[in-house]
């Protein structure tokens, strides 16, 4: 059980609201985010909601702006299809997607995400290794491709464009459509994360990285 006051667990710097404070536009994304989480997430583990009711994670921050949060949504949709039509598994997408989240150290998203990493097949010990920046030795080649892609584009910026010599095994491994799905996934979540940072949105018990430390606090 978290001992971290009621007012941090989930919170964020714009703050979490009811859907009577929301304006109508906001409403209107209330409801749509609701439809979808009863729809897609409702035993998926993950805590997207406070006990009365208030959204937490990227879901509060884009109900404060309906506009870019209804375009948010209509991304993901469209990168989950085209996923999807690459045939790119739930492993490969969530060893993508921790490498991205945990790199960034965005607080709600390696909480949610690597419960969604365990539902995707990952174990404790491959999510704690690609949170701490190592392969797991137990990745198949296509998991191994889209975490090197994944850390080629996120980790070490200073290379610029991704290495050729990556691009070209991310296709042959993944099929050109598979490796364009993989780079929109790994950008998505790196913007993902970089709004759940610059609004310091923390876990549902309260907990954020703390730069001095270098672990978890609340």
């Amino acid at each position: 059980m978290s001992n971290a006051p009621d007012d941090q667990k989930g919170a964020n710097r714009l703050g979490l609201l009811h859907r009577d404070e929301l304006l109508e536009d906001g409403q209107q994304l209330h409801d749509q985010i609701t439809q979808l989480m009863n729809a897609h997430y409702d035993d998926s583990g993950v805590t997207t909601q406070l006990p009365d009711g208030r959204y937490i994670g990227p879901l509060a921050i884009m109900l404060r702006t309906p506009s870019i949060g209804s375009a948010f949504f209509g991304l993901s949709a469209a990168i989950s299809r085209l996923a999807a039509s690459a045939k790119l598994t739930p492993r490969v997408r969530d060893v993508a997607v921790n490498t991205v989240v945990g790199n960034a150290k965005a607080a709600y998203a390696v909480y949610a995400h690597g419960i969604l990493g365990k539902r995707a097949g990952l174990s404790d010990e491959e999510l704690d290794a690609i949170s701490t920046g190592q392969r797991p030795k137990t990745l198949d080649e296509a998991e191994s491709v889209a975490w090197e892609m994944a850390r080629d584009l996120c980790v070490q910026p200073e290379r610029g464009a991704l290495q050729d010599e990556l691009w070209d095994r991310g296709v042959k491994v993944l099929g050109e459509e598979g490796a364009i799905a993989l780079v929109h996934e790994v950008a998505f979540y790196q913007y993902i994360s970089t709004v759940l940072n610059g609004f310091d949105a923390r876990r549902p018990d309260g907990k954020r990285w703390n730069r001095e430390e270098g672990t978890w606090t609340q």
